[in-house]
């Protein structure tokens, strides 16, 4: 083989070059854009790491995330398993300041929400990216919202509005994950 690679030093490099490409192809998702809602685990075609700001990990799993002015697409990964395990999304709603000497943090969401009620036709706008045309309160709970996003086709996908109390205020997150789904 190492005569050969000299022999035909061309023909040798054009061969690594298509295989180098066959390997990203095999790896892309058939997808152009970021899709959280499809259970295809493999980055979309216009994937560019460069495009990735925030590589952070928790409890074993790396997330890497893309911001923009609206939501904060992610793949989620284990580094040992060299594979996408889930994907998602998140977006900042608002923040509350709270002024309160002493506060009680008991079923704080609920109250947030009754004195502090969602804008759910702005939100509806923020996440018109992903085609959301009704979003549905399922479930409030004393440390979460469960909400249905409801797409213009009809299908549903369940997600989360969480509220995270730090520096005297509450800001409220939208959450959608999407796990990969394996055959054990």
């Amino acid at each position: 083989m190492h005569k050969r690679w000299r022999q035909y030093p061309d023909q040798m490099r054009n061969l690594g070059l298509i295989l180098i490409v066959l390997i990203i192809v095999s790896c892309q998702s058939e997808n152009v854009d970021f899709d959280p809602f499809d259970n295809e685990f493999r980055f979309h075609r216009n994937f560019k790491i460069s495009d990735y700001d925030t590589l952070n990990g928790e409890c074993g799993y790396w997330n890497l995330t893309k911001r923009n002015d609206v939501v904060k697409n992610y793949y989620q990964f284990y580094v040992d398993e060299k594979s996408i395990v889930a994907k998602g999304f998140s977006l900042d709603i608002d923040e509350i300041p709270i002024v309160e000497d002493s506060l009680n943090t008991d079923g704080y969401v609920i109250k947030l929400l009754e004195k502090h009620p969602i804008d759910f036709e702005q939100l509806k706008q923020r996440l018109t990216i992903y085609k959301i045309e009704e979003i549905k309160v399922l479930s409030p709970t004393d440390t979460y919202v469960k909400i249905e996003l409801v797409d213009l086709n009809g299908s549903t996908y369940k997600a989360d509005i969480i509220a995270v109390f730090e520096d005297n205020k509450f800001t409220r997150h939208l959450t959608y994950f999407n796990p990969r789904v394996t055959d054990n």
